[in-house]
């Protein structure tokens, strides 16, 4: 993975972004990709090269219900409401699924070494 930071907008930069964007959504995947691969790297979460790979997928794909949902919500009318710090729950939300998948395979394998 890449060794670019996130540069940060403003709360209205951002709302400027995602409604500029085309529907597809690639203008706001290419603004939040540092912010999600800085949270997937610098965890040491000890995740392999594959899952982060996946888990960086999975992430990228939760951008639009995202957009839709944040759009949608009162937050985003607040003047200091800001996508970024919002979408920073579905990153949390996916590195935990994945930790907790993790641990309960380490318990099975614990188990199975065990019997």
């Amino acid at each position: 993975m890449s060794d670019i930071r996130f540069q940060s907008k403003t709360p209205r930069e951002e709302i400027e972004l995602i409604l500029s964007d085309k529907g597809d959504f690639k203008i706001v995947e290419q603004y939040l990709e540092p912010l999600v691969k800085g949270a997937i790297r610098n965890r040491k979460f000890g995740f392999t090269q594959d899952i982060e790979k996946s888990l960086f997928e999975e992430i990228m794909s939760d951008i639009p219900i995202a957009i839709e949902r944040f759009i949608s919500s009162k937050n985003s009318t607040k003047e200091n409401a800001k996508f970024s710090v919002y979408f920073t729950w579905y990153i949390g939300e996916r590195i935990n699924a994945e930790l907790k998948k993790q641990s309960v395979w380490e318990k099975i394998r614990a188990a199975l070494r065990g019997s």
